[in-house]
């Protein structure tokens, strides 16, 4: 394979022939603060490709491909594969933090993918290497590799973070109250959820539903980091009953926003935004950094949280010309540590987009991203955050939420998809009628039953064409697998337990297997 660096000002200084590349420093020092690479890739036996912010292999060849990443947002890496999804060429860069573009254009004349990687570099960049992978396997076992040879290992996660997550978003938005809250907690306790988190909507006072028509400008009051007494009264007592009836608390926060209204966005140095809603501070900005931090260890004091939800990380962006990369990801370092000093045992959850291997070792467990109502959207997300993290992560499944008039079978599939991760509800418990309410007990009981099966697996990811055909946790010679494709009953020889999230009927060894139901033949080792 032939490269050819260019420098920042578009000069080509080097040409390389090999299977990777090595960026040292004096290759680094040539490309005056932007590096670009070029190089071709054939198109020989390609059908498909992955990258990072995909939520599924993408089974088209199509005439561009471009994926953004920085130390705060994905990570540099490509697949691409063929129908049967062997790897025909994976390769990325062994650079996480700073920002990196990649694009592979159709070269219909040479049979090719003209392909550029732009990376930003800067002082605190180290060499690195763009390293390529042409093993004949399933693509999905490559990011194995990829993170072997990055040196990413699972982080030790807390017990906390493999329990069942209540979450206030989908059931309320903003509309909170401190009598809803209490129930809330209430219900959740007795359902036997483990974690409560107060998502968007308890620090500004407006009370609403996300709509058609508020979404436009609906992050315009957000920030500072305080809670709004005149809309949440007592909050401290409510969050003191919470944690007694044994619910570890978090607060949602969106470190990087500062709404259009809030008074600050014309004196702090910004880098995005939305008109009229928010604006995304610069995160090399001193002042607000520090204030950002203060913020949050006076909730940490004030509260006696159990952890937050950072959102949102992601929405500084990737430019090689104008990196912010790394002093993003050198902002959520400081913020996980100025948490972790109020609360060493805080919980805290990132993302998918910011879910990556840079991130691996702040956060204590990695959210599939909104798919509101979606269940196999959600099993779909699941199965990406597992492809990309490995074994023994707290993977979460995005809020399992449902319309109150949803069929039993429904429902059963809603929750079959949310324990394929640490299941997580939004939902307004209360007023679930008796028959959901059983099938929330029934999968709540199942994932607990499973807890430690689940904590120790191998998890597998097989997919049949664009979609996922199986997902299958294998442990001590046992395995519980998730069938979503006709390809993928034949994973479900020998399972201890089969569950059905598809519209189909599976018919297994031991029988027909309907929509939304699982077969157990037994007791699964814990």
């Amino acid at each position: 394979m032939e490269f050819l660096l260019y420098n920042r000002n578009g000069e080509l200084f080097d040409t390389v022939h090999g299977t990777e590349l090595t960026l040292d420093h004096g290759r680094l020092a040539r490309s005056e603060g932007k590096l670009t690479v070029r190089f071709r890739i054939p198109v020989l036996d390609l059908n498909g490709y992955w990258k990072p912010d995909l939520f599924r292999p993408r089974m088209q060849l199509d005439w561009k491909v471009r994926l953004e990443s920085s130390g705060n947002r994905n990570f540099p890496y490509v697949a691409l594969f063929n129908s049967a999804h062997r790897n025909r060429v994976s390769f990325y860069s062994t650079d996480l933090l700073d920002d990196t573009v990649i694009e592979l254009a159709m070269n219909q004349q040479e049979c090719c993918y003209d392909a550029m990687v732009e990376i930003a570099v800067t002082a605190e960049t180290e060499p690195f290497e763009l390293v390529f992978d042409r093993s004949p396997v399933p693509w999905p076992e490559l990011l194995r590799r990829c993170r072997d040879r990055l040196g990413v290992s699972a982080p030790v996660v807390p017990e906390g973070a493999w329990e069942p997550v209540y979450c206030t978003w989908y059931a309320r938005h903003a509309a909170l109250t401190t009598e809803f809250l209490d129930e809330a907690a209430e219900q959740a306790a007795a359902f036997g959820f483990g974690t409560f988190i107060v998502d968007d909507g308890w620090s500004y006072d407006r009370a609403a539903r996300v709509t058609p028509e508020t979404a436009p400008s609906w992050y315009e009051k957000i920030g500072p980091w305080r809670v709004s007494e005149k809309k949440l009264p007592g909050f401290a007592k409510h969050v003191l009953r919470a944690r007694r009836l044994g619910l570890r608390y978090l607060l949602w926060t969106a470190p990087f926003f500062l709404g259009a209204g809030a008074g600050r966005a014309e004196t702090v140095p910004m880098v995005g935004g939305e008109p009229g809603s928010y604006r995304v501070f610069d995160p090399a900005c001193r002042e607000e950094l520090a204030r950002v931090l203060r913020e949050h260890r006076e909730l940490f004091r004030s509260y006696r949280l159990d952890g937050v939800k950072l959102d949102f990380l992601a929405h500084v962006p990737t430019d090689p010309a104008h990196p912010h990369g790394r002093a993003a990801w050198n902002a959520v370092r400081k913020l996980v540590e100025a948490v972790r000093q109020e609360n060493p045992q805080a919980l805290i959850e990132f993302r998918q987009v910011y879910s990556t291997p840079a991130t691996l070792g702040f956060a204590t467990q990695f959210r599939a991203n909104d798919t509101p109502f979606d269940f196999l959207e959600n099993l779909h997300r699941v199965a990406q955050l597992r492809l990309m993290l490995g074994d023994g992560v707290a993977v979460h499944a995005d809020p399992a939420c449902w319309h109150p008039g949803e069929s039993a079978a429904n429902v059963a599939r809603h929750m079959a998809a949310a324990v394929a991760g640490v299941p997580m509800v939004s939902m307004d418990l209360a007023r679930l009628s008796p028959e959901h309410r059983e099938i929330l007990c029934d999968y709540l009981g199942f994932y607990r039953e499973h807890r430690e099966f689940f904590r120790r697996a191998h998890w597998i990811v097989r997919y049949d064409g664009g979609q996922l055909a199986s997902l299958t946790a294998e442990c001590g010679g046992e395995k519980i697998v998730w069938v979503l494709g006709a390809a993928g009953v034949g994973d479900a020889a020998g399972a201890r337990c089969v569950l059905n999230p598809a519209a189909e009927c599976w018919f297994l060894e031991s029988g027909p297997l309907w929509p939304g139901r699982r077969f157990e033949a037994a007791p699964v080792s814990r």
